[in-house]
This record gives structure tokens, sequence and C-alpha cells, in this order.
């Protein structure tokens, strides 16, 4: 049964890496700039936790070792000295046996107790990879919001020149006040993504997590995605023949 719920979580955590680096993949590509961040360095924390995992294993096959060799030694010293302490053969064969079974014994406590440790050292790793990826992915839809943010801002500045010139821009004004509405959206939603996260323990939750998640993601993508459609429209609508004109004047001429 541990044995089955370790290749579950195993199962579970690898889709939620999957899952996470596919949607850092659509923040980018829904908010049609292409903007690529360099690859990070490992976190110190999930440095440390292999770290510690390779120690625990190292102690453990230390302390085995020192374990059996205390007992061949304590062994041979029963054997050395059973003539001159007058111990019978079979006295001598039941401590030997005593001193095995309790190597044994030890050497079986040591492991149990390293595996233990390594199981949960080994589900904190997966817990801080799970959060690595899910911090990128959550900074990744944040940079998309707000390369959109700033787009808005620049269509703002460029439909006021517009309207100094005298150019009726009311239906492009209408299509970014629905942008700026979606983006505001899209922010709320992207922030719903890190609130979806929540804390990790077993399989199972890891699995209602990744739920929770997914759903957010798919909600902050349709944002902003619905956000960035606003813009262009904003956009489109500003282009010659499709804004209105400036006003103009007749001069006459006399003949």
């Amino acid at each position: 049964m541990a044995i089955q719920n370790k290749r579950i979580t195993a199962v579970v955590v690898t889709a939620a890496v999957s899952l996470l680096l596919a949607g850092t993949a659509l923040a980018a590509d829904t908010a049609g700039v292409a903007s690529p961040v360099p690859a990070r360095p490992k976190s110190q924390p999930v440095r440390e936790l292999r770290k510690d995992i390779r120690d625990i294993r190292v102690e453990r096959r230390e302390t085995v070792k020192d374990e059996f060799q205390k007992a061949r030694t304590d062994i041979k010293a029963i054997r050395e000295t059973a003539t001159s302490s007058g111990k019978t053969r079979e006295a001598v064969r039941l401590e030997t046996k005593a001193v095995r079974t309790e190597a044994k014994q030890n050497s079986k406590d040591t492991r149990t107790e390293a595996r233990e440790k390594i199981a949960a050292k080994q589900t904190e790793l997966r817990r801080s990879r799970f959060h690595r990826e899910f911090e990128r992915l959550h900074e990744r839809f944040v940079a998309a919001v707000e390369r959109l943010e700033r787009l808005a801002t620049r269509i703002e500045s460029r439909l006021r020149k517009l309207e100094e010139q005298g150019r009726d821009m009311s239906a492009s004004r209408t299509h970014l006040a629905d942008a700026q509405a979606k983006l505001s959206q899209a922010r709320n939603d992207t922030a719903a993504i890190k609130t979806a996260g929540g804390s990790l323990g077993g399989a199972a939750q890891i699995e209602a997590v990744l739920e929770r998640v997914r759903n957010a993601i798919k909600t902050a993508k349709e944002s902003v995605k619905a956000a960035h459609e606003a813009l262009i429209d904003t956009v489109n609508g500003m282009k010659p023949g499709r804004s209105g004109s400036p006003a103009t004047t007749t001069e006459s001429t006399g003949n």
C-alpha cells in the first residue's frame, strides 16, 4: 500500500509540473508578446533537501556497517574468552546468537528510521518543486497582465492625441473602457491562481489542489485573452478610415 501511494504521489506531482509548465507557455502566448524568460538556478531549499537525503543514506550505510562490525568484534571476543571463562559450547552459541540478533534488529531499526526520514524529505522536496513551478507560472501570468496594462496606457495616450486633433474617438473609447474592465478581471483571476495553490499534503490533497489550480489557470487564461482581444479592437478602431475624421473648414476664393 505504501509503495502504491508513493507511485500515485509521483504521478500526481509529475502531472503538476507538466500542467504548470504548460500554463507558463499559455500565459506568454495569450499576451501575444514573445517574452523569453531565462532559466533560473535551482532554489536553495531544493538543493538542501537533496543533500539531506544523500546524507541520510550515507549515515544509514555507515551505521549499519558499524553495527555489524561491532557484532563481529563482540563474537570474536566471546569465542576467544570462551575457554578461559569456562563457558560451554552451547552457552557460546547462544551468546553469539544474541549478539547477531541484536545487530540485525539495530540495523533494521536504523533502516526503518532512515526510510521514514527520507520519505518525509522526499515529500517536502516534491512540495518544494511544485511551489517553485507554481510561482514561475503565477509570475508569467502577472507579467502578461502587466504587459497588457502598459499597452493600454500607450493606447490611452494615443487616443488623447487623436482627440486633440479633433477626431471623434468615442467608439475607441468604448473599446478601451471594455478592455480596461477585462484587464481588471484578468488581474483578479491571476491573483486567484496563487490562492488556488494552497498547502500540499498527501497524494489526495495534491490532486485536489491541482484541480483548483487547473480551473484557475483556465479562467485566468480566458480573461487575459479577452483583455488582449479588447485592446486589439481598440487599436483597430483607431486606424485611418475607422476613426472619426478631424473637423475641416472650407475656404472660399474669389474670382
